[in-house]
């Protein structure tokens, strides 16, 4: 997870890849369940926390780059 993080920070993720690590994130939370070393397991209150902690990082993240390109299309609309 540090290396979606590191991403996020430096903004190397496109809109989709951030969506779909997103999504990811969400389902594993409403299942409860991680995928460890190829097994799946319950996850922990401290794992749920962490899972929880870089979805709110990519929400705002995605958020962040669909106000840039409504940015954008404002800028195009209105020049």
């Amino acid at each position: 997870m540090k290396d979606i993080e590191k991403k996020i920070e430096e903004g190397k993720l496109t809109y989709e890849e951030a969506l779909e690590q997103l999504s990811s994130v969400v389902q594993s939370l409403e299942s409860g369940k991680v995928i460890t070393g190829g097994e799946e397991k319950d996850m922990t209150l401290d794992e749920s926390i962490k899972l929880y902690r870089i979805g709110k990082l990519l929400s705002g993240y995605c958020e962040r780059l669909l106000t840039q390109a409504q940015a954008q299309i404002n800028e195009i609309n209105n020049g």
